[in-house]
C-alpha cells in the first residue's frame, strides 16, 4: 500500500513513473487537481491528489502538497 506526501508535483510525478504507473485520468477545476495512474502490467492504481496544508510538521507554511495513495 502506497500512501506518500511530495511538496512538488514534478518529483511525485517521477516517484510514480519510478513504480512502473502511467497516466490514465486528470481531473482539474480550479485549485483542485488529481489524477489517476494505472500500472503497466497488472490492474493496480494509484490515486495523485492536490491538497492545501502544511508543507511539513515543524513549519507553520501552507501550500500545495501532492499525496500519493493507491486505490
Amino acid at each position: 500500500m502506497v500512501n506518500q506526501s511530495f511538496t512538488s508535483f514534478e518529483k511525485a510525478k517521477e516517484y510514480v513513473k519510478e513504480l512502473g504507473y502511467t497516466l490514465k485520468h486528470s481531473h482539474q477545476f480550479k485549485e483542485d487537481r488529481s489524477f489517476i495512474f494505472k500500472h503497466k502490467h497488472s490492474r493496480k492504481h494509484l490515486y495523485l491528489r492536490s491538497t492545501w496544508q502544511y508543507l511539513d510538521s515543524n513549519s507553520l507554511d501552507i501550500g500545495t502538497v501532492w499525496t500519493v495513495q493507491s486505490l
